[in-house]
């Protein structure tokens, strides 16, 4: 009767080490076999693990591979702790002896995510701005339950929940899960200002970090006072909400994926970087369709949207216009653009 030793398990990581987008991992059985020329295994292709996550291949020496599309939700959802294994069965070519290879694949924490779904800027009589946060939401693709932690500090004012809550670091933030974190922002957030240290722009930075240590940040940048008009408003390299005034705003992003975003009065602006394809255009209360199908229409009207120099000029209405340096109006889509109609 055969003999089968080797290497017969393996480890591999969820994001590490990848081939492509696949998890890859090799070992080398062995076999003895007093019988002539039967010192060999059943050659196997393609076979599907029993668990289904990836498939093995097989040569008669012994050497096999497992292979894993690393992106599948059952691998992308496993947490830090978490592991998965997949199998498969050899045979020795008399077929009296048999192997089972397992190979276990271990989790590593993915950071949460946190999405917002609209500032809206306001200015108080004085010209001095408050920002109201609202459909902030964290979404995490690891499976099973974890606790955030929801900070958030302005370079200048300060910020809280309508609900009161603080979000002060200095506080400690808010803790609670995803129900908690998605519950705390049901009314939204508002930002005050600093009067007795007033700057022309303001930036709040909110995190929300998971019990890994991943964490996500959004920044909002905006005019918190400038009796003068208009202000230059630059992003950061990570996720920017930039929030026009009622003046004629300079907006830079400075990459990093940025929402550029406008309500009425907000004056002639002028956006440095648009990325169109990237970046978002927010249009707040404006009369501008939100439907995929009119707002193409929209774009294409000639009244709408003009170039001047290779920059394409978007109308939002009589008084209001954006101007995109260097992005001509065939490059823009619907897929650019975010609107929240009057009222919504």
């Amino acid at each position: 009767m055969p003999v089968i030793g080797g290497i017969a398990s393996g480890d591999v990581t969820e994001d590490t080490a990848l081939s492509g987008n696949h998890i890859v991992i090799e070992g080398d059985l062995t076999i003895t076999d007093a019988d002539h020329d039967q010192s060999a295994f059943v050659a196997q292709a393609s076979t599907v693990g029993d668990h289904g996550y990836g498939s093995f291949t097989l040569d008669a020496s012994g050497h096999w591979t497992y292979t894993a599309d690393n992106n599948q939700a059952a691998i992308q959802q496993l947490g830090a702790d978490d592991t998965l294994t997949d199998s498969f069965t050899t045979h020795s070519m008399d077929g009296t002896a048999d192997q089972l290879v397992t190979v276990t694949i271990h989790g590593t924490n993915d950071a949460p995510v946190m999405n917002v779904d609209n500032v809206m800027p306001v200015e108080d009589p004085s010209g001095n701005g408050v920002m109201t946060v609202s459909g902030v939401t964290v979404s995490d693709v690891d499976a099973g339950s974890d606790t955030f932690i929801v900070t958030a500090h302005a370079d200048n004012g300060s910020i809280a929940t309508i609900g009161g809550d603080s979000l002060d670091p200095a506080d400690g933030g808010f803790t609670g899960s995803f129900d908690e974190v998605t519950a705390l922002f049901t009314d939204g957030a508002v930002y005050t200002p600093n009067y007795s240290g007033l700057t022309a722009t303001d930036k709040v930075t909110l995190t929300v970090t998971d019990g890994h240590s991943g964490s996500d940040t959004v920044n909002f940048i905006f005019k918190q006072y400038e009796p003068n008009g208009g202000v230059t408003l630059n992003g950061t390299t990570g996720k920017d909400w930039i929030l026009s005034s009622t003046g004629d705003d300079l907006m830079t992003g400075n990459g990093g994926g940025d929402n550029f975003v406008f309500a009425a009065q907000s004056g002639n602006d002028t956006i440095t970087d648009f990325h169109a394809g990237t970046d978002h255009i927010v249009l707040n209360g404006y009369g501008i369709p939100s439907a995929q199908a009119d707002l193409t229409a929209w774009l294409a009207d000639a009244g709408n949207v003009t170039e001047t120099g290779g920059s394409a000029v978007i109308h939002l209405d009589a008084n209001d216009t954006i101007t995109l340096n260097g992005v001509t109006k065939a490059s823009l889509t619907a897929h650019d653009f975010i609107i929240h109609p009057a009222g919504a």
